[in-house]
């Protein structure tokens, strides 16, 4: 998830919906880059259990 800025309920309801980061901005190349990598990792792991 996205935003511009990080509280509580925010980062809770990411949490609860599954994700794994939420991304503030400004963000840098290197942050999304992870983030997308830990949701791939996320989605391969439970596409692997299915």
């Amino acid at each position: 998830m996205y935003g511009r800025t990080v509280d509580f309920a925010r980062w809770s309801g990411v949490l609860d919906s599954g994700g794994t980061d939420l991304i503030t901005f400004p963000f840098n190349a290197e942050t999304l880059r992870t983030a997308l990598e830990r949701a791939a990792e996320k989605t391969a792991t439970v596409v692997a259990q299915e």
